[in-house]
């Protein structure tokens, strides 16, 4: 790829073309609720496409699916049990000689309770737009953001700056994420802080809320083992805090969650 073209956020990207993950977040206390939650989750991620070229830039398909299974419900009636999320992420990217790059992006996709699978209001449509600029072919910053109808967090920030020095080294400071990762042979090792935001549609019954929403901040670290270019292990740990949920009903209840630890493994290989 010519130097004028690289960019140190859009080259580094995961090289499995498909991965699977387990996690197990603890149960953790709910500020003024007689239980606690934690939750078990399983997610995955593939690409479907990878097109070069079309209108003069690429375009990038991915699959991102997600279950959720609550292991404790605060003690409330109308708390979900199961949070599913089934988005395709379709990405257009633009570069130019000068340094230059704009996404386009939109994920759609369903994001509910079990129980609210097959109503309107589980269907999701953010969708971004996002400038990157790369100052050099170790140095390049973002600025975008994502817009989400309809959600708790309607706009969602997509900023930073990402520094590779060198093939062993990268890091990347802003939001939603930052991250630093060493390289050594197959082996790295990586620290990141993750703001984590999604809402759910519950299902329309009753007196229910309309919607949940899952809000705070992942801190971990972890150790990646690459068998070959697109074989390898992660494994994951840390702790969510800042958390709290949110139910949109007739008058919004927002509860605290006190922090809690996780644990993740996740294998990628071959589509």
């Amino acid at each position: 790829m010519p130097t004028d073209l690289y960019s140190a956020f859009l080259d580094t990207s995961d090289e499995s073309d498909a991965w699977y993950r387990l996690s197990l977040v603890s149960s953790a206390d709910v500020v003024g609720c007689e239980d606690g939650f934690g939750l078990y989750v399983a997610d995955a991620h593939f690409c479907l496409f990878e097109g070069r070229d079309i209108l003069a830039g690429d375009l990038f398909i991915d699959l991102d699916p997600a279950i959720s299974v609550l292991t404790d419900d605060a003690g409330l009636s109308f708390m979900p049990s199961v949070l599913i999320a089934i988005p395709v992420d379709f990405a257009f990217i633009w570069r130019y000689l000068n340094g230059w790059s704009f996404e386009l992006g939109i994920t759609p996709g369903i994001y509910a309770d079990a129980k609210g699978l097959f109503q309107t209001d589980a269907i999701g449509l953010p969708f971004r737009g996002c400038f990157y600029y790369s100052f050099s072919p170790d140095t390049a910053v973002r600025a975008g953001v994502e817009i989400r109808p309809g959600w708790d967090l309607i706009a969602m920030p997509l900023v930073g700056i990402a520094w590779q020095p060198t093939e062993m080294f990268i890091a990347e400071i802003g939001l939603p994420r930052s991250i630093a990762e060493l390289q050594v042979g197959p082996v790295g090792i990586y620290g990141k802080i993750e703001w984590e935001n999604v809402t759910y549609a519950l299902e329309d019954h009753n007196d229910n809320p309309k919607s949940f929403t899952l809000n705070g901040w992942r801190i971990g670290a972890g150790v990646s083992i690459a068998f070959t270019d697109t074989i390898r292990l992660v494994f994951e740990g840390g702790v969510i805090t800042g958390r709290d949920m949110d139910f949109e009903a007739a008058g919004d209840l927002n509860l605290d969650i006190d922090s809690a630890t996780y644990f993740s493994i996740l294998f990628g290989s071959e589509f």
